[in-house]
């Protein structure tokens, strides 16, 4: 008999049970008795797939597999399915009702149902079967008895089948947790004859050398494997740590020391010295592994770190290595030679030394120092504060006050703060010194003063130096009189003025002026008002000057001034300014609109506007603009405007536009006029054969809206004469009609 052909022995002592109680119920008057397995079998598979709180009773006596006398009841025949039951020797009472004696007998009689019904396995075209031996998301499956006994029930005639499902729990999606199924099959020899346990085995080996799994699969990858084949399994994760194939890190093969600590101490004691003296990876990596080896083995991981330490191609991670070494002497080692390490790691290293060896600490960062660059020097002055203020000191002074100007200014800013911080007598002394001196850039230099006032509550002296300085820009100057200002607005204020009178004469002063006003309003106001009174300026800067110091001035001197710009500045200003003193005084503002009216340089739209707004003082410029103005519009607006005050004058100019132009404006014109005037106007547009019909017609229905009378006559006329076109005519003799 092959190994192929053997029925693992598990199946053979559950069968030998099974068919003992089918011989105990073959007994029976009433069951048939080649129905007692398949009596068995059904119950047990209905708990299994069905529901398993059924009664077994009402499972049992609603099968076909009876025959019952007629004169037995319902209740009679219950009661003899329950004592057949209880009598087969494995099912016994239990809560009032009956269950399997043995659970894996229950498992075992399920599974033989669906291989019964099922004799071919599992098929993915039958959704009835490929369900069995699929991937379950969770370990233990529900019902995995059943399906291990489904496996080892099919195996003999449907082994492809089978061998199919298995490869599908094996594949890297589904292993976990699946492969936990193939092991108890495993284990358990319920598939004589297989190789599913070197195939699991190999596939699982293959998993281990490769870095596709994450930490927790991998473990659990060779815990699977341990059960499987222990030696080999053992054997496997010493060859990832001994011999790791290309693209095996670091880090896999700590996971497999680890590992054999944990299950085999002695074996993995080995794999651990062999890791600690072959990292191959990454720097990042091999530093990381160092420090776990450390957590495994301090005397060890010690000795890794240092070798770490002094391995050229770890770069800066040389620095971690050192401080997680804890050696002092390595520490002070690579601050002061450097070896390649960046000013970064030396100072992490200064950092730790210094906590862990104060004077060995101190005497590496004064040699570290002696060669640095000045911002580096700066760092490792304020981490020797705490520890030796005086070395301290000594190094902020050399940044800060260095024999030439290479130090960038915000450097040096920070040694003066930091000699501040060590002695706070000299804190200000030194910020005024900065501020004063003039190969620091400006920024800095404003910096360095505003500190003063800000964080140390000092004097304004050195903002009001830096405001004064001529070595500064404009802009710092006056940033630096604002700062001030905060403090003593007056001094503000004052430096604000001083900037503002040797500025351009442009928006730059204004701006400057409006500085200093925002800092004392009254102290501006002067110079604003000078300003304001410079002819040589922008008009719209005297004006805002005006506006912005006109509270501090006083009325009577702010309209005198808005009245010199309206006398002296260009027409749109001198507009402008007059249009302030029209609104504060109406009679002046009239006055210096009928000005300006009267200029005969300027525009007719601005005469006009401004004679407008002057009203009747510029009664002589609307006369004059009424007859001359062009185009003929503003003559219109002027008459218009006029006839408020001087109602001839007005009339004849209106006249003179009827009579002389032609179109819209004749139309405006009259109708500007009043009563009868007006209607002689319309009547001479409607009689002029020189004008268009358009208005003619327009100039008689104008009339007849004044005058009924008239205004029809005018339009009889305009029908009845046959000298005029024919589409006035009947336009005329339409309007008639209504």
């Amino acid at each position: 008999m092959t190994a192929h052909d053997e029925t693992p022995a598990e199946i053979v002592e559950l069968e030998r049970v099974v068919q003992a109680a089918v011989e105990e119920m073959s007994k029976s008057d009433y069951l048939d008795p080649s129905g007692a397995r398949e009596l068995l079998a059904e119950t047990a598979h209905h708990r299994a797939f069905v529901s398993s709180s059924t009664s077994m009773v009402d499972i049992a006596a609603g099968a076909k597999r009876f025959t019952w006398p007629p004169e037995l009841n319902e209740a009679q025949r219950r009661e003899t399915v329950g004592r057949l039951l209880g009598g087969c020797g494995i099912i016994v009472e239990y809560a009032g009702d009956f269950r399997f004696a043995r659970p894996e007998v229950e498992a075992y009689l399920a599974a033989w149902q669906v291989v019964r019904r099922h004799p071919r396995g599992p098929r993915r075209w039958d959704p009835r079967t490929w369900k069995y031996l699929a991937p379950q998301p969770t370990w233990p499956w529900p019902g995995s008895e059943v399906h291990l006994f489904l496996a080892a029930l099919w195996w003999p005639g449907a082994r492809t089948a089978v061998e199919r499902q298995l490869a599908r729990l094996l594949h890297e999606r589904y292993r976990d947790p699946n492969v936990h199924f193939v092991l108890e099959l495993v284990r358990r020899n319920l598939l004589p004859g297989s190789d599913l346990g070197p195939r699991t085995a190999r596939l699982l080996r293959e998993a281990l050398t490769g870095d596709r799994l994450d930490e927790q699969d991998w473990a659990n990858t060779a815990g699977w494997l341990h059960q499987l084949d222990p030696e080999n399994a053992v054997a496997e994760l010493e060859t990832i740590v001994r011999f790791p194939l290309p693209g095996t890190s670091d880090r896999r093969r700590l996971l497999a020391t680890t590992w054999l600590l944990k299950h085999v101490p002695d074996r993995g004691r080995g794999s651990l010295e062999i890791l600690a003296a072959n990292l191959c990876g990454p720097p990042p990596e091999r530093f990381e592994v160092a420090r776990a080896i450390a957590d495994l083995d301090p005397a060890l991981g010690v000795r890794v770190l240092l070798q770490l330490a002094n391995t050229p191609d770890m770069h800066d991670l040389r620095a971690d290595a050192a401080i997680a070494s804890g050696r002092p002497g390595v520490m002070a080692e690579l601050v002061e030679h450097g070896r390649g390490l960046s000013d970064e790691a030396r100072l992490r290293l200064i950092s730790e030394l210094l906590t862990r060896d104060r004077a060995r600490g101190v005497a590496a960062a004064q040699r570290f120092a002696a060669t640095a660059a000045a911002a580096t020097r700066l760092r490792v002055a304020e981490l020797l504060k705490p520890h030796d203020a005086r070395e301290a000191l000594r190094i902020a002074n050399a940044v800060a006050w260095p024999p030439d100007s290479v130090v960038d200014g915000g450097t040096r800013f920070g040694a003066v703060i930091l000699i501040g911080k060590i002695d706070p007598a000299k804190a200000i002394p030194a910020l005024e010194q900065l501020s004063a001196t003039a190969s620091v850039p400006a920024e800095i230099r404003l910096d360095a003063a505003t500190y003063i006032v800000t964080e140390h509550q000092g004097p304004v002296t050195a903002l009001v130096k830096l405001a004064q300085a001529t070595d500064v820009s404009r802009t710092h100057r006056a940033r630096a009189a604002q700062q001030a200002g905060r403090i003593e607005p007056e001094t503000g204020a004052r430096l604000l003025v001083a900037l503002a009178e040797s500025a351009p004469l442009d928006s730059s002063r204004l701006d400057l002026l409006k500085k200093a006003h925002a800092l004392h309003p009254k102290f501006a106001a002067e110079t604003l008002a000078k300003l304001a009174g410079n002819r040589r300026a922008p008009g719209r800067l005297r004006i805002q000057a005006v506006d912005l110091a006109g509270p501090a001035l006083g009325k009577p001197r702010r309209l005198a001034l808005y009245s010199e710009i309206a006398a002296t500045a260009d027409d749109e200003t001198a507009l402008a300014a007059a249009r302030k003193v029209l609104a504060a005084d109406p009679g002046q503002g009239r006055r210096l609109m009928a000005a300006l009216a009267a200029r005969t340089t300027a525009s007719f739209p601005y005469r006009l506007a401004a004679a407008q707004e002057a009203g009747r003082e510029a009664m002589g410029s609307l006369r004059e603009l009424s007859t001359t103005a062009r185009p003929e519009t503003l003559r219109l607006e002027a008459a218009q405007a006029l006839a408020k005050f001087d109602q001839s004058s007005a009339k004849s100019a209106l006249k003179g536009l009827v009579k002389r132009n032609q179109g819209q404006i004749r139309i405006d014109a009259a109708l500007s006029l009043t009563g009868t005037s007006a209607v002689d106007a319309l009547t001479r547009i409607a009689c002029d054969r020189h004008e268009k019909d358009t208005f003619r017609l327009e100039a008689a229905l104008e009339a007849k809206k004044l005058e009924q009378k008239r205004g029809r006559q005018l339009l009889r006329d305009l029908a009845g004469n046959p000298r005029n076109s024919r589409a006035l005519r009947e336009a005329a003799q339409r309007h008639l009609k209504k």
